[in-house]
Formats: structure tokens, sequence, C-alpha cells
């Protein structure tokens, strides 16, 4: 993983920029967001490693009490996100085995590697983080991957593990339809 420092004052990832200084060059490494499809983020994380690019992928510990000797289950701070610091060619190349929904070209480098700074620093020190769920009832969506992308509805009810019911009205009449809660986006 890129290594940030816990000095976020200044851009430690030092990316290249162009002639006019607040672009990054199309060449240099730089931050990318990598939506991944349900619970495909250690695999593409795996996948990055093994082909030598630097990724972060925020882990924290479950909640709960470990059986003793056993070792503190994590999860993953952002379900369906991977964070990559490299070359267009490798977001790209991490999405051939169809694990992605999407590549996130991040415009604000400096913004992304100072958070992505906090948060690994804040990991590092051992900082609580608390979980929010991530949809409540009654918030409008739209699907953005799988079979039914471009659909839009409201979340009727939240399941575990990460699974929502959508209520979508058609011909006058409400359905529900459950689908993963990585594969929509709110909207206004």
């Amino acid at each position: 993983m890129h290594q940030p420092s816990a000095d976020t004052s200044s851009n430690p990832i030092g990316y290249a920029k162009s002639h006019n200084g607040d672009v990054p060059d199309k060449a240099a490494k730089r931050w990318f967001v990598l939506h991944t499809r349900y619970q495909q983020e250690a695999a593409v994380t795996a996948q990055l490693d093994a082909e030598g690019a630097e990724c972060f992928l925020p882990m924290v510990p479950r909640p709960g009490t470990p059986k003793a000797g056993v070792k503190k289950p994590s999860a993953v701070l952002f379900p369906g996100y991977v964070f990559l610091f490299g070359l267009r060619e490798q977001a790209f190349n991490a999405d051939r085995n169809d694990r992605l929904v999407n590549i996130i070209e991040v415009a604000d480098q400096v913004l992304i590697d100072r958070e992505l700074n906090q948060i690994h620093y804040a990991l590092e020190c051992g900082a609580e983080f608390l979980s929010q769920p991530e949809f409540a009832v009654g918030t409008r969506v739209q699907v953005t991957s799988g079979p039914m992308i471009g659909l839009i509805g409201f979340i009727e009810q939240c399941r575990a593990p990460r699974k929502i019911v959508l209520q979508v009205q058609t011909l006058g009449q409400a359905v529900g339809v459950e689908i993963d809660e990585a594969e929509v986006e709110p909207i206004e």
C-alpha cells in the first residue's frame, strides 16, 4: 500500500503536475477509486498487490468479543470500494476479471490524498470507527449496476448482510426487489 504520512498539510504522494501546476500528468501515478462488485474488495486488492500496484483497503475490527485465541475478524470500512494509487492502465487492468462496477477518476488528487492519509493515520493510531448504515428506509436510490441498472425506487427495508428491499412504483402498483446495497446510489 502507498504509505501515507501523519502530516496531512502537504501532498506526501508527490504526484506529477502538468505545466499549469494543477492537473496530474496522465502518465503519473494518481488515486483512482475502484467501485467493486459485492464482496470483491479483497479479491481486487489481492490482484492489485500481485501485480505490484499500490492500493489501500481500509479495514476495521468487527464489533463483538472474539473467542479466546481467535483473531478478531476485520471488516471493510468502505464496502464496495478499493483505493488505487497508480497508473490509469493499472486501474483498467483491475477490471479484467469482471470484479469492478466502475472506475472513478478522482479530480482533486490533493484532497483524496489528504483524506486517505487521515484515515490511514487514524487506523494506525487505533481510532474506533463507528459504523453508520449507508441507507435509511425511505431513501430514494438508483440502481447503478447489475441487471436492473437505471431502476429508481425507495429503500423499503434494510436486511443483513448488505441487502435492501427496493420499492418500485410501476403501473400504479408497488413491487419490492431485493438487491445488494453496493448496486445502488442515493439520488436527490
